[in-house]
């Protein structure tokens, strides 16, 4: 992997942040870093199933790609292990690749399509968080809680630890002011490269979509 050549991505696609909605779970977006916007709301996988082969530590969210089938709303997800020493040539064990599925009409979303250009963030809409308790780092399952406060939700040790030494020891125990944002290193940077309701961007094949992101990851990881 330290071989491959990377793409600037940010040259080719750019998160429409004027539409932070697109990345939401119910309007199927593929994307790349950042926190899984997941399709089957509940159960979210446990996070044993999330650790790395080699080290045994958290997977981190690597890409989310849609791939529809007849009556099937269908996602690709994709974990990597962040640390470089895990990546070996002709292995796979820093690597989870998961596939969810539902039907197209299920628990979770509506069958009319949301309207691409417009949505109330603050009006309710199908989320994980309702019915799981998410990491406040990672944004996958988080059954621990902080001993302390009981508010703070995570999926491991390492997580929890990270976001402490990150901030959370002096706000332990304190109503936060305004939504919470995570200020850890783990995640990936994110950018989406077209939303799945419209075809106003020209759409990438499962291969392309794969290719960049990985490229983009590699160098990411390296420091380039």
């Amino acid at each position: 992997m330290a071989t491959c050549g990377v793409v600037d991505v940010y040259n080719l696609f750019e998160v429409d942040t004027s539409k932070p909605w697109q990345t939401l779970s119910h309007y199927f977006p593929d994307k790349v870093g950042g926190k899984p916007a997941w399709l089957s709301l509940k159960p979210l996988p446990l996070p044993e199933l999330l650790k790395c082969g080699r080290c045994g530590k958290p997977c981190v969210f690597l890409l989310q790609k849609y791939a529809p089938k007849e009556t099937l709303h269908r996602m690709i997800f994709i974990f990597l292990c962040r640390d470089p020493a895990c990546c070996r040539r002709h292995a796979s064990d820093n690597f989870i690749v998961l596939r969810s599925q539902l039907e197209l009409i299920n628990d979770f979303y509506p069958e009319t399509p949301p309207d691409e250009d417009y949505f109330d963030m603050s009006s309710d809409y199908p989320k994980a968080s309702c019915h799981t308790q998410l990491c406040v780092v990672c944004g996958c399952a988080g059954p621990k809680l902080c001993g302390k406060c009981h508010k703070m939700s995570y999926c491991s040790k390492e997580h929890q630890t990270s976001h402490w030494k990150a901030g959370h020891r002096s706000a332990c125990g304190h109503t936060p002011q305004g939504p919470y944002k995570c200020n850890c290193k783990h995640l990936f940077l994110a950018w989406s490269p077209r939303n799945h309701i419209s075809n106003k961007i020209t759409l990438l094949t499962s291969s392309d979509f794969l290719y960049i992101a990985l490229n983009f990851s590699c160098g990411y990881m390296l420091g380039t």
